[in-house]
């Protein structure tokens, strides 16, 4: 702007009579300073200017410096707070316009904005990382950087990613800034440094697998729950059960599960839905009906009352039986098509669920007399109780008009001799899944007679004896231990529940 001719007569006529300062000048002209020093500089008058006070930050400028040089991307307010401790008491707003100054001088060049000038000292510091010339940070960062330079040999992009998050926040980049860098969210810029704060980079690069649904023990109990149940019960018009319908039953009652899951739950069980010897589901009417007594009955147990889950186990023939063994390299076991039997056994047996005991005998035939035998046999070990419960399957010499008629006259003199109660509790036809001993008669055929050869019936039973001898010792000293010896081959726990499968179908 051109000082009118005017002014600048004024001003060199004051100046030459009077030799006021330019303060003095400007307030008697009203004009502004810098237009009195050009008019006397221009005149070529010797003027000597007042010095330049000193600045606040001056005492600071080699801390900034330095600062600047090792984290180019430090935000002013946290430099700010460094050199406030440092001693400096100008204000946060002059601060940060010599900051933006001397960035820009640094930097070279003029930035529109900010965003830009954080691109180019991220686009610096990439250059400066890949050629490992960083300035060394103090020990424990160091020893993370290096720890990060190893992670990004790696070809995993997503572990690269981690590393370069974890070192632009060493170098003092806002999570903003590295989001917007890496073209990536700024929650997962969070979520990486929240856990790389909390545990380190170890707890940064540590791998969470999710639960698979087909482990969930819950989802296993409703599905097994819902096969051993007949389609019509849910309302579905078909007499087997279809995965779609499974999925859609569980679904209304709170189980949100795939048909992947459910079809991977049934083969880890050992059920395949075309095989003719596995019957998953009971077609009893009164299913329902029959397993809530049960459970009522177990639920409401007294101390003196004894519930028992009984079955029989064979015949079985005494030869070479087959199954999984150890084998030499080259050795392939083999069993002979015919072979000479030794004869045949007929286990039956009962099992106390509360204290885990098994009380058993050999049978010659499976009929209403071993039964009536078994009851004797039980109410003469238990004759300090006041009811016996008895549980069985659907067979009809358990369910024989002889059986109920000796059960009826037991029951008419028990009071009088003080002997115990029978009551029998029959399952659901067609459901030896939901018989408990089943499981321990599996336990004891992969314990002692798979990979067998006994020479006689008396050495069969022996080994029977024994096994069942060993299993009632176990249970009765280490009541809360079920399966931890060769009965680990059990199944599923000696406890009645409706999604159990006691009845392996390969057992034999």
């Amino acid at each position: 702007m051109t000082v009118p001719k005017s002014v600048e007569a004024a001003i060199l006529e004051m100046y030459d009579n009077e030799k006021p300062c330019v303060a003095a000048i400007s307030k008697i002209l009203n004009i502004n300073r810098s237009v009195v020093h050009r008019v006397l500089g221009l005149a070529g008058v010797l003027y000597f200017p007042r010095k330049a006070r000193n600045r606040k930050i001056d005492a600071h400028l080699s801390l900034v410096e330095e600062s600047l040089v090792r984290f180019p991307a430090i935000e002013s307010s946290r430099l700010f707070a460094i050199c406030q401790e440092q001693g400096y008491v100008g204000s946060q707003s002059q601060f940060r316009h010599l900051i933006a100054t001397i960035r820009i001088k640094s930097a070279g060049k003029k930035f529109d904005r900010v965003k830009d000038m954080r691109r180019w000292q991220w686009a610096q510091w990439l250059y400066l990382l890949e050629r490992r010339q960083l300035p060394r940070l103090d020990a424990v960062e160091e020893k993370v950087r290096q720890e990060l330079f190893n992670i990004l040999a790696r070809p995993t992009g997503f572990e690269r990613q981690k590393a370069l998050v974890i070192l632009g926040y060493q170098q003092l980049f806002s999570p903003v800034t590295i989001a917007e860098c890496m073209n990536i969210s700024s929650n997962t810029v969070n979520g990486y440094l929240s856990k790389y704060l909390i545990g380190g980079v170890s707890k940064l690069f540590e791998r969470h697998r999710k639960p698979k649904k087909c482990d969930d023990e819950s989802i296993k109990a409703a599905i097994f729950s819902l096969l051993h149940e007949p389609p019509s019960l849910s309302n579905i018009n078909r007499t087997s059960w279809r995965q779609d319908d499974l999925r859609r039953i569980l679904l209304s009652r709170g189980f949100t599960v795939g048909k992947d899951a459910i079809r991977a739950i049934i083969r880890k069980a050992g059920y395949k839905w075309r095989s003719a010897k596995t019957v998953l589901t009971s077609n009893d009417p009164e299913y329902r009906e029959k397993l809530e007594k049960l459970r009522l009955t177990l639920a409401m147990i007294g101390p003196n009352e004894r519930f028992f889950s009984i079955d029989e186990f064979g015949p079985f023939a005494i030869k070479l039986i087959g199954g999984r063994v150890l084998s030499a390299p080259g050795e392939w076991p083999t069993v002979p098509q015919w072979q000479r039997s030794k004869g045949s056994l007929i286990v039956t047996a009962a099992l106390e669920l509360q204290m885990n005991q098994i009380v058993h005998f050999y049978s010659d035939a499976k009929n209403t007399e071993e039964m009536i035998r078994m009851a004797e046999l039980l109410v003469d070990n238990y004759q300090d109780c006041k009811t016996l419960y008895l549980s069985w399957d659907a067979a009809s010499w358990h369910i024989s008009k002889a059986l109920g008629k000796f059960i009826a006259e037991h029951n008419e003199i028990c009071g009088v001799a003080e002997l115990p109660r029978l009551e029998t509790l029959p399952l659901p036809a067609g459901a030896q899944f939901l018989n408990v001993i089943e499981s321990v008669f599996s336990g004891m055929a992969r314990a002692i007679i798979h990979n067998s050869n006994y020479s006689s019936k008396s050495e069969a039973k022996s080994a029977v004896d024994r096994y069942f001898y060993e299993r009632n010792q176990h249970f009765e000293a280490h009541p809360q231990r079920a399966g931890n010896k060769i009965w680990r081959k059990e199944r599923v726990v000696s406890a009645f529940d409706a999604s159990n499968n006691c009845k392996d179908p390969a057992y034999r």
